[in-house]
C-alpha cells in the first residue's frame, strides 16, 4: 500500500492441461478513496502446445475497471489508470491539449463501425512514455479507450517513421507494437501499421509531445479503426 492509497500487483502463473499449456499474465491495481476503492484489472493468456510450441490462440481481457463501496454507498469514480512508480522513471506528464479521433469501418470489432471524437472538455485523459512505448488511456463517464504504441524491440520509437506489419502489443515479438482497446473490447491478434508525426520529452525524461495516426485491423481482418491521438503536455 503506497501512501497516496494506491496499490498494484503483477503476476505470472501457467495452467497445465493433458494436450496444452496456458501461461498467464495479469496486473491489478487500484486506489482507496473515502470508505470506497476503484481500480483496473487486466488478465492476458497465451496457449502453447503439449511439446512447448506457441500458438496462435491468444487472449486478453482489456483493461477492466472495478469498484466497491459500502453496502448502501454510491460507487466511487473510476481510478486513473496506473502511473510509473519505478524510481527513477519520468513523472506522468499533466495533458494540455489533446484529442483522439476515429473512424470504425463496418465489421470492425473495436470501433464497431462509428466515428469516435474525444477532447478535454468530456474526457480524462492519463499519459506516459518512454523512448520505446507510449502509453494514453481514457476515460469517461460511459467508458474507456485505451492505446499503446511501441518500437520494434532493441528499437527507439522516431519522429517521422511510419511503422509497417505492427502487431498487438505486448506480443508483437520483433515487430513493432500496437494496441488500440476501449469499451470492453479488445482483439486477440491484429495486424497494424502507425505514423509517429511528433515526439518530444522533457530534458527529465517526461513525455511534452505525442502525436500518432494509426489503422488497427483486429483479428487480422479487412475491416479497420483508424485514429490520430494527439498530446500535448500542459
Amino acid at each position: 500500500m503506497r501512501a497516496d492509497g494506491s496499490f498494484g500487483r503483477s503476476e505470472r502463473f501457467a495452467v497445465r492441461y493433458v494436450n496444452a499449456l496456458v501461461r498467464y499474465r495479469t496486473r491489478f491495481s487500484g486506489r482507496f478513496a473515502g470508505e470506497g476503492a476503484s481500480g483496473t484489472l487486466r488478465l492476458r493468456a497465451r496457449v502453447y502446445s503439449r511439446s512447448g510450441k506457441k500458438l496462435r490462440t491468444r487472449c486478453d481481457s482489456g483493461t477492466r475497471t472495478w469498484n466497491v463501496a459500502p453496502a448502501g454507498a454510491g460507487a466511487p469514480a473510476p481510478a486513473p489508470a496506473p502511473t510509473p512508480t519505478t524510481p527513477g522513471e519520468p513523472r506522468q506528464p499533466v495533458p494540455g491539449a489533446w484529442s483522439l479521433r476515429m473512424t470504425s469501418d463496418a465489421g470492425d470489432y473495436i470501433g464497431h463501425g462509428q466515428s469516435w471524437t474525444h477532447g478535454p472538455t468530456t474526457d480524462k485523459l492519463s499519459a506516459w512514455g518512454s523512448p520505446t512505448l507510449v502509453r494514453l488511456y481514457l476515460t469517461n463517464s460511459e467508458g474507456w479507450w485505451d492505446g499503446n504504441f511501441a518500437a520494434p524491440p532493441g528499437q527507439q520509437l522516431t519522429q517521422g517513421v511510419t511503422y509497417e506489419n505492427a502487431h498487438r502489443y505486448p506480443f508483437n515479438d520483433n515487430s513493432p507494437g500496437l494496441d488500440v482497446t476501449g469499451y470492453g473490447r479488445g482483439c486477440n491478434e491484429s495486424t497494424s501499421r502507425f505514423t509517429l508525426d511528433h515526439l518530444a520529452f522533457d530534458p527529465d525524461g517526461t513525455l511534452r509531445t505525442f502525436q500518432v495516426t494509426f489503422e488497427q485491423h483486429c483479428e487480422n481482418a479487412q475491416p479497420a479503426l483508424r485514429g490520430t491521438w494527439t498530446f500535448n503536455a500542459a
